[in-house]
Parts: structure tokens; sequence; C-alpha cells
């Protein structure tokens, strides 16, 4: 999703999920952003994170 519909979406409608990143041969989950990511300690969305793929999972 590209990084203007994701801020529209979290500015409407807030933090609903998270960003899962998997792949073929590791069908488990690689990399998360939790909903809390997305957004500043002020309420406001972090723009620079949106294409993050987020941070490792063990």
């Amino acid at each position: 999703m590209s990084r203007t519909r994701l801020e529209e979406a979290l500015t409407c409608i807030g933090p609903v999920l998270g960003q899962l990143f998997g792949q073929t041969e590791a069908p488990n989950m690689i990399s998360t952003l939790a909903p809390a990511d997305h957004f500043r300690p002020d309420g406001s969305v972090a723009t620079e994170r949106l294409t993050s793929a987020g941070r490792p999972t063990p």
C-alpha cells in the first residue's frame, strides 16, 4: 500500500491493523509494524515510518 493511502486510512479509520510481512521461504511473518508504531507520541501519523517493513520478528 502506498504511503499516501496508508496515511489516509490511519487518519480516517485509526490504528486498526499492524503491518506484517513474510515470504514464501519463511512461512511465518518476518517483520511487523505494530499499530502503535504508526503514530508519534503526540498522536500524529508517523509518516516517516509508513514505508518501513517494521521490526524483525524472532
